[in-house]
């Protein structure tokens, strides 16, 4: 009703849609790279881990995004 009444866009502006939509599809990516469980058992290493994915993660994304630069 809210979206309605506002409008999408200034709905999406005002709940900062957007960033909440950019860390779903990173998890997304997250779990389809590495699965939707932690291997480790102990929970210290379990952190380790999912560090260890997302530092990964950003490797591949630095590797895929182009060098751009003013000209």
């Amino acid at each position: 009703m809210r979206i309605q009444r506002k409008g999408l866009k200034k709905w999406q502006q005002q709940t900062n849609y957007h960033k909440r939509s950019l860390s779903e599809t990173a998890f997304f990516r997250l779990k389809k790279i590495f699965g939707d469980h932690v291997n480790a058992k102990k929970f210290e290493h379990q952190i380790t881990e999912l560090l260890l994915r997302c530092n990964i993660l950003n490797k591949i994304n630095q590797l895929g995004m182009p060098s751009s630069y003013a000209v």
